[in-house]
């Protein structure tokens, strides 16, 4: 018998622990609960970069605590700090599609990984 209990996305930290994330209802309510805002409107706040990280911190904290709670394993919560610290800036870019798409979200492939930072050209 297979089980059929989705397993959600696989994501890896600075620590080199594999997690797999996955947007349940129990999220969903945590994020609105926090944010006092619907997810959708939470999601949108990625693209503000002066929100970009605090609010992929606190999404990485609500999904990995969440998967820890599915697994029923005996590992602590992680701590919005410990994310903070095991997500440096290249790797919340390569983030935002695995947290994008366990919401709903269909984003486009891209070869390259985006630069959260892009540098623009002033022309005088």
């Amino acid at each position: 018998m297979s089980d059929l209990r989705p397993k959600g996305l696989p994501i890896t930290l600075l620590d080199g622990k594999e997690r797999d994330i996955l947007f349940t209802l129990a999220v969903v309510d945590e994020v609105q609960d926090h944010y006092d805002q619907a997810v959708a409107k939470v999601m949108a706040r990625i693209t503000d970069p002066r929100e970009t990280y605090p609010v992929m911190a606190f999404l990485l904290t609500a999904l990995i605590n969440d998967s820890i709670r599915r697994a029923g394993s005996n590992e602590d919560p992680i701590k919005l700090e410990d994310v903070k610290e095991l997500v440096d800036v290249p790797l919340a870019a390569r983030l935002i599609r695995p947290v994008m798409t366990s919401y709903g979200y269909s984003l486009p492939e891209s070869d390259e990984e985006e630069d959260p930072n892009p540098r623009t050209s002033r022309s005088s």
